[in-house]
């Protein structure tokens, strides 16, 4: 994972959103993205999520594709309308 974050990720990029329905997730990645120095912001779904992008100032976005509910698209979508200029990671746990 380093060599992906340094490469879609300046470093001038300072916080993180992190979107997993899954709490081990959000955890793993919260804590190893907070050792390599960001800040890291945590939602457990799409409403939460564009609530946290509505009050906070975010540079990158890493999402989960598979969520129940509202999935990872959705987001995708909702952000090309409210958010065009954040970069964003997809992830997945599940192979294509």
């Amino acid at each position: 994972m380093d060599t992906l974050m340094q490469e879609t990720i300046s470093h001038n990029i300072a916080t993180i959103l992190v979107v997993d329905d899954e709490e081990s997730i959000r955890s793993i990645l919260s804590r190893y993205l907070s050792l390599k120095g960001y800040t890291v912001l945590t939602a457990s779904d799409v409403n939460n999520a564009i609530e946290i992008l509505q009050s906070n100032p975010v540079d990158l976005v890493l999402t989960d594709l598979m969520m129940p509910n509202v999935s990872g698209r959705e987001l995708l979508q909702q952000m090309a309308q409210l958010f065009p200029e954040i970069p964003k990671i997809v992830l997945s746990g599940y192979g294509t």
